[in-house]
């Protein structure tokens, strides 16, 4: 959480604390470029008018990973990462991606799913957008 006001910043992270999240907290615009550039945050919550850094050039920082370049994918490579898109966030089983992406004579064993995840993620870059979820499959 990026938020100038110590107080406020303490009282929302104690809430989200309470249930269950771990939370850090970012005084101004550089602590939270500092912290986002070491750690894989799920949600930051920023407050535009920071000092150091305003908030909203800390969010574009944050999506200037990907924002406006040009991703080379294979067709096989653009129907996984559509499939994940449309799924908003569920996880999409291995099984469902070989089903939907490859035809019927894919070899169900095969580590073609998880070939074709590894490079994906490679092109889509860093911070990862796609999650290994054990014994379940992939989301975004």
């Amino acid at each position: 959480m990026a938020e100038d006001h110590v107080k406020l910043a303490e009282a929302v992270a104690a809430g989200l604390r309470r249930e269950g999240m771990a939370v850090d907290i970012a005084l101004d615009g550089q602590q939270a470029l500092d912290r986002a550039s070491v750690t894989d945050y799920d949600v930051i919550v920023l407050d535009r008018d920071l000092p150091e850094v305003h908030g909203d050039e800390v969010c574009r920082h944050l999506v200037a990973t990907r924002a406006g370049r040009r991703l080379d994918l294979t067709v096989k490579e653009f129907a996984v990462l559509q499939l994940l898109l449309e799924a908003q966030g569920a996880v999409v089983p291995a099984e469902q991606l070989l089903e939907k992406v490859w035809d019927e004579m894919a070899d169900p064993f095969t580590t073609t799913v998880k070939a074709t995840i590894h490079r994906l993620r490679a092109k889509l870059g860093d911070p990862p957008i796609i999650h290994n979820i054990p014994q379940a499959g992939y989301r975004i």
